[in-house]
């Protein structure tokens, strides 16, 4: 499996890469793999770190190599703001990179997280990566913690979660992902006959 994101991925207010929601939940489920996340990065904005957006991200662990069962991509937040035409277009190729990359794999999306600011702007990104996704394959899993309005723990910022808000958001994730037949040993729909790797956690890249 292989995640990719922003703060929120990166573990920023959970303290540490290691127990961020994405490092929880492959842990919790036994599954090898990379995660990468870079903070203020989005579709478009670069991260503050790498100075990248998600695409770059996806290029740098080199799916084709890992054939990856999953890639999940957590953006949405920092790109408020972003002409939607633009936030269309950019979620319609991070798509179509991953499809070209690892045709096998499922896709899953975690798009916008909402602080206290700029709650109207959050609206609009949100829905123009959904509709940019569904649009570029309706197969796409779409977690939304925006429309679904995910209550977790937060730290004083009002958007990062903290430690046991981590662990929130990775039983969510785990329990959307299972709603939609993804299972630590069962490939979801297109994966390969090789399903998930094997259930011994190998977490290889940390951002």
């Amino acid at each position: 499996v292989v995640i990719v994101g922003a703060s929120i991925t990166a573990g920023v207010g959970a303290g540490q890469p290691d127990r961020s929601w994405a490092a929880l939940l492959v842990r919790r489920l036994g599954w090898n793999a990379v995660v990468y996340g870079d903070p203020g990065a989005g579709y478009v904005r670069p991260g503050i770190h790498r100075r990248v957006p998600v695409a770059r991200e996806i290029a740098e662990v080199y799916l084709r190599k890992l054939n990856p069962a999953l890639v999940i991509v957590q953006a949405g937040h920092n790109d408020m703001g972003v002409p939607a035409q633009l936030e269309q277009q950019r979620v319609k190729q991070v798509i179509a990179q991953i499809r070209a990359a690892a045709p096998d794999a499922g896709i899953a999306l975690i798009t916008v997280f909402v602080g206290r600011l700029h709650r109207p702007a959050a609206y609009q990104t949100d829905r123009t990566i959904v509709s940019a996704a569904k649009a570029a394959d309706p197969a796409v899993i779409i977690m939304d913690p925006l429309a679904g309005k995910w209550k977790y723990a937060r730290i004083r910022d009002g958007l990062h979660p903290t430690a046991a808000g981590s662990q929130w958001i990775a039983g969510q994730v785990g329990q959307i992902l299972e709603g939609r037949g993804v299972h630590p040993m069962l490939a979801p729909r297109g994966a390969g006959a090789a399903g998930w790797p094997s259930t011994r956690p190998r977490d290889r890249a940390w951002a």
